[in-house]
């Protein structure tokens, strides 16, 4: 639900996509009133405001705390934002007729917004946190381009999710376009399983954009076809994504290799390490990831799930493979109390902040600042018994 909220919203006959905005954001956006919804408050003068809402066509009045809009407005209003997130200058939302729930497309406060292409997926993965779901979603499309436009230009970083971008062909490479003209100095994660990239002829198309800094993050999960095939839920997948990223890599892009951690390819990693280095020395990275216990990592936990505490050996011999041979690698969403302290320089506070947690375990630790804690849908089968409250990043409890 953080992502959502809930409103009292009155006379929106369409869709709107719009920034929210105070008046000083409103100055410094550079965006007609009718793509902004004003904030207005309580401590609000209520004359200053009613001059300022009036004198524009704002496609909406917001407010976070007020139910009723004021006597004299009688266009489209938000008010009593509950359940969610509050509506903070900057933040891009939507909303459709005939709903109570506003969408929040991008948080000017969150450090991890991403472009959500859509929910089809050409794969069914086994550790999946998001199920595809097989219906059209085209609309998003549109929606997506209004946003790039609404969102700050200082931006640093955007992450391609969702699904599988690649299942947008020709109009993904739209969209990184409209990134570029409209977010000059903004980086691009493409999340992708690159399977529809084997022929080379999108690779090629999206290398002619010459996006300053983009980076596709393309999972991995082993080093033979049957392992990776069996975790991906898509017979031919490991052929097809091999050819996906020399693909990519041959037509200038960078790539980062993900392996997702699991009871499957756990005890691989050293092979899946040298896999990676001899058939693919100019990676950008090498992440080896936790998994998030949800979806249908939770349905396949009996198959999947592992502690990662238990295989601490395999992590390290991958690891230390990679940087002696110059290949930067790094841990994602493990916490720093389950491997060794010579392996904390690989560990990365890497859980999204709408996403992530600490247990009652973690009450004092010394590591907190440092360590990206827990997802927040972990629950007790999916917790380590080496999880432990560290006295200082100097010294273990």
């Amino acid at each position: 639900m953080k992502w959502t909220a809930f409103a009292n919203i009155r006379a929106h006959d369409q869709h709107r996509v719009f920034r929210a905005c105070d008046v000083d954001d409103f100055v410094s956006a550079s965006l007609g009133p009718e793509r902004c919804g004003l904030i207005i408050g309580e401590r609000t003068d209520e004359r200053v405001t009613r001059k300022i809402a009036e004198s524009l066509p704002w496609a909406t009045l917001i407010a976070n705390d007020c139910d009723e809009p004021p006597e004299w407005w009688t266009g489209p209003w938000i008010g009593s934002i509950r359940r969610g997130p509050s509506v903070q200058p900057g933040d891009v939302l939507s909303v459709s007729p005939g709903s109570p729930v506003v969408r929040f497309l991008h948080r000017r406060a969150s450090r991890a917004n991403v472009l959500f292409v859509t929910a089809r997926c050409n794969c069914l993965c086994l550790m999946c946190s998001q199920p595809p779901i097989e219906e059209n979603d085209d609309w998003r499309f549109e929606e997506l381009l209004a946003q790039i436009e609404l969102i700050d230009r200082q931006v640093p970083e955007l992450t391609i999710t969702g699904g599988e971008p690649t299942l947008l062909g020709e109009k993904l490479g739209q969209l990184i376009a409209r990134c570029k003209e409209h977010l000059p100095n903004t980086a691009l994660h493409v999340l992708s399983n690159g399977r529809l990239l084997a022929d080379g002829v999108l690779a090629t198309r999206l290398a002619r954009i010459q996006h300053h800094d983009l980076v596709w993050g393309i999972p991995l999960n082993a080093e033979v076809a049957r392992v990776h095939d069996e975790i991906m839920g898509a017979p031919g997948a490991f052929a097809e994504t091999m050819l996906g990223i020399h693909h990519l890599l041959r037509a200038g892009h960078k790539v980062e290799i993900r392996v997702i951690l699991q009871a499957g390819n756990i005890d691989r990693l050293p092979e899946i390490a040298r896999y990676i280095f001899w058939n693919m020395p100019n990676v950008v990275h090498v992440t080896f990831m936790g998994l998030e216990p949800i979806g249908l990592a939770r349905k396949n936990a009996a198959k999947i799930r592992i502690d990662v505490a238990s295989h601490v050996g395999s992590l390290r011999e991958a690891l230390g493979f990679l940087e002696s041979r110059g290949i930067v690698a790094s841990l994602y969403n493990i916490p720093l109390c389950l491997v060794d302290r010579d392996l904390w320089r690989f560990c990365r506070k890497s859980i999204s902040d709408w996403k992530s947690a600490y247990l009652a375990a973690c009450a004092g630790c010394g590591a907190k600042t440092e360590c990206c804690g827990f997802f927040d849908s972990v629950t007790p089968e999916w917790v380590s018994t080496r999880v432990a409250r560290i006295v200082s990043m100097d010294g273990a409890a």
